[in-house]
């Protein structure tokens, strides 16, 4: 090698370290933990919303009976919740 090459290796070598150095603080552990996180939250959350907008359109359609005493008893339970 002469050394043009040797320096061209050395820059490309030093752009590759750049790089990982780049991505290795993108994706971190901590940063891939709280992304789990975040993803498991969405998907409860969006689990929860799914079940009631679904409860909710089976009982107007009137598709499953006794939906409204269930939805009293929850009310009650809730009001009785101190601030």
């Amino acid at each position: 090698m002469n050394e043009m090459q040797t320096e061209e290796f050395l820059k490309r070598l030093q752009h590759l370290d750049d790089a990982v150095d780049t991505l290795n603080q993108h994706y971190s552990v901590k940063a891939n933990i709280l992304a789990g996180i975040i993803r498991g939250a969405a998907t409860i959350v969006g689990a929860v919303l799914f079940v009631i907008v679904v409860s909710w359109l089976l009982k107007i359609l009137g598709i499953i009976p006794g939906t409204e005493e269930l939805t009293n008893i929850i009310k009650e339970a809730f009001y009785k919740v101190p601030n």
